[in-house]
C-alpha cells in the first residue's frame, strides 16, 4: 500500500464520510435548536424520545453497510437487472418487517418510556411513538444511500443530505418558534 493509494482512498471516501457526518448532525440538530426555545425539562422529554429514534438510525446505517458489498458487486459487474431485483427484494423485506414493528411500537412506546424513565417522562413516550412511525422510511433511505454509494453518485447523496440539513434547520427553527 503506497502513499498515493492512501490519498486515493481518502479522496474517494470523503463524500461518504461527509454525508454520514451531515446525517449525524441532522439527527441531533433538533435537540440543539430546541434548547433555544424551550426549557431544559422540555428538551429532556424530547431527548428521551429521540434516543430511541437515534438508535434506529444507527441500526439502519449498519444495515446499509451490510448490504453495500453485495450492491457494489452487482453494480461493478454491470448486472442492472439483478441489482434491481436485489433492491426490490430488500424493499419488500424492509416494509414487511418495519411497518408492523412501527405500528406495534406506536402503541408500546408510551408505557415503555414511562417504565424506562418514570412517570415524569410520560410525554416522551407519545413523542417517541410518533417519531418511530418514520422507521420504514429511514430503512428505505439507508438502502437508497447504499445504492447511490455503490453507483458512485457522490453529488446525488451529498446534495440530498445537505438539502435535508438545510430543511431540517429551517423546520426546527420554525416549529421551535411556533410550538416551543
Amino acid at each position: 500500500l503506497t502513499f498515493a493509494d492512501c490519498v486515493g482512498m481518502v479522496r474517494r471516501s470523503t463524500p461518504v464520510g461527509f454525508t454520514y457526518t451531515v446525517g449525524t448532525l441532522i439527527l441531533r440538530l433538533d435537540v440543539i435548536i430546541l434548547t433555544m426555545f424551550v426549557s431544559m425539562a422540555a428538551v429532556g422529554q424530547f431527548a428521551a424520545a429521540n434516543i430511541i429514534v437515534s438508535t434506529t438510525y444507527v441500526i439502519t446505517r449498519l444495515f446499509g453497510s451490510v448490504l453495500l458489498p453485495e450492491i457494489v458487486e452487482l453494480v461493478t459487474a454491470g448486472k442492472s437487472e439483478a441489482l434491481q431485483n436485489y433492491l426490490r427484494k430488500w424493499r419488500r423485506v424492509i416494509l414487511w418487517m418495519t411497518v408492523p414493528a412501527s405500528a406495534v411500537f406506536f402503541f408500546a412506546a408510551p408505557p415503555l418510556l414511562r417504565t424506562l424513565y418514570g412517570t415524569s417522562f410520560a410525554e416522551a413516550g407519545r413523542l417517541a411513538a410518533v417519531m418511530f412511525l418514520a422507521t420504514p422510511l429511514v430503512f428505505l433511505n439507508s438502502l437508497s444511500i447504499s445504492r447511490a454509494i455503490a453507483c458512485q453518485a457522490h453529488s446525488f447523496y451529498v446534495s440530498v443530505h445537505v438539502g435535508t440539513l438545510l430543511v431540517a434547520i429551517l423546520m426546527n427553527l420554525v416549529f421551535g418558534r411556533i410550538y416551543g
